[in-house]
């Protein structure tokens, strides 16, 4: 399946939405051809790669969009590219997301290589980037450009009804316009109703140019930017009443449909809202001006409300970037700010989908919903890449409800699933939704294609639980048997089967099977020893559960830390279960198996046989004189972990030496602390720093400023540093490097430092702070 409209298959009892069918002046067998081919192209797996509509490709199409690799090897017309663009695909080649490089090649495709290159570049960057409606523009402007009229109507074909961009449908209008203005015949050859005046389309043409505009106001005509559309089609009708007697006859009826083209323009919140007002304004009083007064007030309400809501949605569209190249998140080259502007934009169109959930308009419910459909399948198209994105664009219609709403949701899925062919949580999102739909039969083919395009053990798993909540117990071993034969298969498989098996099926026969099988290709794996032995444990049969733990440790190899926690575990097990010869055993056993890894003593076996989680036999103070290791809860001798306070593990500061606070602290000064004042400042003597006194403070200091005391005065005694000694000489280097910009002062000249002269006037000078502190 697949969302393209020009071929929606109709259900039973479900009408067909206006404007679903093929596009006007689009021939259909072209239409329905390409959709075939991109709907084969999402439906097949990845490394099958999508192919174009016959014709409208040229040869050599890149990899799958979704792909994690670039082309290897040179593309087609390599030979012909710049020096410029050869650089650029290279860079591609290194990083197939690097959306500059991919930009430059396009730009340069449009003049600097023939048509078959260009269209070879296209194809590539439209496979990496399906979504971008600026290159598709670009692709379908170069076939009108050379006349092209067959291949362009296929691209549009596979890009117009797909990707509501504002580009791809102005393209859309330059080809009905330039098509059927060269294909209509002569004014001098024409009859009534022929070629107006001046180049004017008339006829057929002119219908077809009607039916164009009116079949792209209806799906792109709520975006912000289609205002020129709007008004490009009100020139239209406005122009055509005064030109032949026949459509003169219908000028009543031409006029009732500008003002409902007003009328519908005025709810929709856009860019020259205010001109467009003013242009109604005055097509109005050009007709009558007493019934324009009447028509003016009557949709003024509309556009008072669509300019206040456009200021709340502009403060919003200004930052989302609708042109960006759709990248997985974290892909595009540029680091974190890269990574910022990704987030950004994925917050925007959050926030502006959430603003038209509010119905800020006061519309219709079904206006309102449209709204907020527009807003959805826009923020696909730059966050074409983003699993949530499309998942919360298909809840959005399943939170309505309806066979409609349904179909709908299964569409954004399967175009999710094209976009994501390798996200396991896609997939999950799809048969979850139709299994609480209850259609059991579409969501077991969702896994079918998991599997096959994406196999991973995760897959399994879940394609396992499905059936077995679904389908019953046969299938889900159906599933299992398929699945340990995939070279995709791990453990993980086998314990979630045999867990299933266990606690749900109640078989514990079947679920030992299953354990014992995976045993013999992941005994070197510890999780899944541990947990088969848990699981023996649990059956409560002690002396099979002793045999599972003998033959583990006889098909163990490696290290003794190999074997560690099953050795932990097995005398867990014994401590539990056993008695005090089989716990002698076994720890004797295990001193054997790990002598020069753990040194085991009488008491510290005793110690840790008579602990019972964080109980101890004995107080912390004896746990540390029988040097035990402070290390992770194990139950091995000699590892036992000692109790201690939460806060022990971190650092604390050393208290012992700090002064205590009191309340007359902030009234001392250095004087009170024993400090001598300083001498005056004498700038023409130089300063001598004399040495420091047992005490931690300077010998009298007659040379060193008052701010320098205060400082000194604050330091603590230099015996109760007991820290790391910094390289004095590394610091200052390091300080002496600093460039540090001299402070300017308003009012002042450069090199007026009057401040300090001793010689200045007493005004001049600034005065010394009273607070030293």
């Amino acid at each position: 399946p697949t969302e393209k409209e020009a071929v929606v298959k109709q259900e039973p009892g479900v009408k067909k939405e206006p404007g679903s069918g093929p596009p006007p002046t689009l021939n259909g067998a072209a239409a329905a051809g390409a959709a075939a081919a991109d709907g084969a192209a999402a439906a097949a797996p990845k490394k099958d790669a999508p192919k174009p509509a016959a014709g409208a490709a040229a040869p050599g199409a890149a990899a799958g969009a979704a792909g994690e690799g670039a082309r290897e090897g040179p593309p087609p017309f390599f030979e012909r590219y710049t020096p410029a663009m050869k650089e650029a695909n290279r860079r591609i080649l290194e990083n197939s997301w690097d959306v500059e490089a991919w930009s430059k090649l396009a730009v340069d495709a449009q003049t600097a290589v023939p048509l078959e290159a260009a269209r070879s570049i296209y194809e590539r960057l439209l496979e990496r980037f399906p979504t971008a409606g600026r290159h598709w523009k670009a692709y379908i402007d170069l076939e009108l450009n050379h006349r092209n009229y067959a291949t362009a109507e296929k691209l549009l074909g596979r890009c117009l009804l797909k990707y509501p961009h504002m580009d791809i449908w102005t393209s859309y209008l330059r080809y009905v316009k330039q098509r059927y203005g060269e294909e209509a015949p002569p004014a001098a050859a024409q009859g009534p109703g022929g070629a107006q005046p001046g180049g004017m389309p008339t006829g057929e043409a002119l219908e077809k140019l009607k039916e164009a505009f009116d079949f792209a106001l209806q799906h792109i005509g709520l975006d912000m930017c289609s205002t020129p559309i709007w008004m490009e089609y009100l020139a239209l009708l406005k122009a055509q009443g005064s030109s032949s007697k026949q459509q003169q006859r219908e000028e009543s009826n031409n006029m009732m449909a500008i003002r409902k083209l007003y009328e519908t323009a005025f709810r929709i919140p856009m860019h020259n809202l205010e001109q467009l007002w003013r242009d109604y304004d005055q097509y109005e009083n050009g007709l009558s001006k007493v019934l324009a007064k009447h028509l003016l007030s009557k949709l003024s309400p509309s556009y008072m409300t669509s300019r206040t809501e456009y200021r709340n949605l502009k403060a919003i569209s200004d930052g989302l970037s609708k042109n960006m190249l759709a990248v997985p998140p974290g892909c595009a080259p540029g680091g974190e700010k890269a990574a910022a502007f990704e987030k950004k934009q994925v917050e925007l169109w959050k926030k502006l989908i959430e603003l038209e959930k509010t119905n800020p308009l006061n519309l219709e419910p079904m206006e309102a919903f449209k709204r907020v459909e527009f807003a959805y399948s826009q923020s696909v198209l730059s966050l074409y890449r983003y699993p949530d994105a499309w998942m919360d664009f298909a809840n959005f219609y399943t939170a309505i409800g309806g066979a409609d709403a349904l179909r709908k949701a299964k569409e954004v899925y399967d175009r999710a699933l094209e976009a994501l062919p390798d996200c396991p949580l896609v997939y999950f999102g799809y048969a979850e939704m139709l299994e609480k739909k209850n259609l059991i039969a579409e969501a077991r083919i969702v896994y079918e294609k998991l599997v096959e395009r994406a196999p991973s053990p995760l897959a399994f798993v879940h394609f396992m639980r499905f059936s077995r909540r679904a389908e019953g117990v046969k299938q889900a071993r159906k599933v299992f048997m398929s699945a340990k034969k995939s070279p995709a298969c791990t453990y993980h498989v086998y314990l979630a089967f045999a867990a299933m098996e266990f606690f749900v099926n109640k078989e514990r026969e079947t679920a030992r099977k299953i354990y014992e099988l995976g045993l013999k290709n992941y005994v070197e794996e510890p999780e899944y020893v541990m947990s088969y032995l848990r699981f023996m444990w649990n059956l409560n049969e002690e002396q099979n559960t002793r045999v599972a733990f003998n033959s583990v440790l006889a098909s163990l190899k490696g290290t003794p830390e190999a074997t560690r926690e099953v050795w932990d575990l097995f005398l867990e097990f014994e401590y539990s279960c056993g008695t005090i010869k089989t716990i002698a055993n076994v720890e004797a056993q295990m001193a054997a198996a790990l002598k020069g890894y753990v040194d085991l003593s009488k008491t510290q076996m005793l110690v840790n046989r008579y602990r019972f989680k964080e109980l101890w036999p004995c107080g912390k103070n004896i746990l540390k004189c029988l040097e035990v290791e402070h290390g992770p809860d194990r139950a091995i001798p000699g590892r036992i972990r000692v109790p201690q306070p939460a806060a022990a593990a971190f650092p604390r500061p050393d208290i012992s030496t700090m002064v205590e606070y009191k309340s007359n602290m902030s009234t001392m000064t250095p004087e009170s602390l024993g400090v001598p004042p300083p001498p005056p400042f004498n700038p023409m003597q130089p300063p001598m720093i004399l040495p420091f006194s047992p005490d931690g403070v300077h010998q009298g200091a007659p040379m060193l400023h008052e701010s320098i005391t205060a400082f000194l005065a604050r330091l603590p005694h230099v015996h109760s540093y007991t820290g790391p000694k910094p390289d004095v000489d590394a610091v200052l280097a390091s300080l002496a490097k600093l460039n540090i910009p001299e402070p300017t002062t308003t009012g002042k000249r450069k090199g007026d430092d009057s401040s300090n002269d001793p010689n200045a006037p007493a005004s001049k000078k600034s005065k010394q702070p009273t607070d030293i502190w």
